[in-house]
């Protein structure tokens, strides 16, 4: 468990022992930084039968049943593209309202809580309005704000803060057995751990090591702009990556106007040139990159709208020509 998930458990259990948790709890936390891994332990919690109280190596029959995956009286709500559904939801809630199968009552897990439609939404509101006995939802966030107000005013809120580029990179030296600077990972998928884990094992952070030394040089004018987007398209080929790129690329162009620690800079920390180049671009010309990129990225209806060949291309203009 990590370390900032233990205190989120520890912030849990104060919680429950002065009698304040009821009978919905919402988690809200950074996207990729293990909540899903605080509602199940809080989920083991709860219906634990020791009467010592749960610890990770209890192997009461609950636990036990937690092990093996077959726990009946647990479960996690489905969606459908993206989508918690009215009925994916009432078919849950129906659940709740079933007998336990060891008398510590029923957990019903709403990861992503957010993709609840407005008529899923209304229908768990009806039911934290009147909850079933011996029940307990836990809805898990990383975007509270999506949620209908009147959904959070029903439920115990507690959250888990954005761990720190230094805990981040630690977890990650710890999980691949090497002292290494992982910030970089970090930095292109928006310090979510979870992603970083998924980009060093998939090796694509060599290809975005490789678009950086090639983003060097197009500001040089000494390579294409052409080959760093087809470098991008044609080897990352992943939209959340490559527009995580491009807002660490603005951030570290903006920290020069801003800073002047060196060990501020990830991206471009050996390539003393670009961080020269950054300097020569107005503040102004920054804003308005970071403003086409958002742009860019927020369509709506889409997470993520795909990148196109034109668009890199009129983005990295802005970014090359002072």
């Amino acid at each position: 468990m990590y370390p900032w998930i233990e205190h989120g458990f520890e912030k849990y259990k104060v919680i429950k022992n002065s009698e304040r948790l009821g009978h919905a709890l919402l988690l809200t936390a950074p996207k990729g930084v293990g909540v899903e891994e605080l509602a199940a332990s809080i989920s083991k919690d709860f219906l634990c039968l020791s009467p010592s109280g749960y610890h990770v190596d209890c192997n009461c029959a609950s636990c036990e049943m937690f092990r093996n995956n077959t726990h009946p009286d647990i479960l996690t709500v489905q969606r459908t593209n993206h989508v918690i559904t009215v009925d994916s939801l009432r078919n849950s809630i129906s659940f709740l309202e079933e007998s336990s199968s060891n008398g510590k009552g029923k957990v019903l897990l709403i990861n992503d809580a957010e993709l609840m439609n407005v008529q899923a939404s209304n229908a768990l509101l009806k039911t934290l309005e009147e909850p079933p006995k011996d029940s307990l939802i836990i809805l898990a966030t990383y975007s509270a704000s999506l949620l209908l107000p009147t959904i959070i005013s029903r439920t115990v809120r507690l959250s888990i803060n954005m761990p720190s580029l230094v805990e981040l990179n630690h977890e990650l030296c710890q999980r691949f057995g090497k002292n290494e600077d992982y910030r970089l990972e970090l930095i292109v998928t928006g310090r979510s751990l979870v992603n970083a884990i998924e980009l060093i094992e998939s090796k694509k952070n060599e290809q975005i090591k490789e678009a950086i030394r090639i983003f060097s040089l197009v500001l040089a004018k000494r390579e294409s702009p052409t080959k760093f987007v087809q470098l991008l398209l044609q080897e990352v080929k992943d939209d959340e990556l490559i527009y995580g790129l491009m807002f660490a690329i603005i951030k570290e162009a903006m920290q020069i106007h801003f800073l002047s620690d060196g060990d501020s800079y990830v991206l471009f920390k050996d390539y003393p040139l670009v961080l020269q180049h950054f300097a020569k671009i107005s503040p102004d010309s920054l804003g308005k990159a970071q403003t086409k990129l958002v742009a860019l990225k927020s369509v709506y209806g889409q997470k993520t709208s795909p990148i196109q060949n034109l668009q890199l291309l009129s983005w990295i203009e802005l970014m090359v020509n002072i």
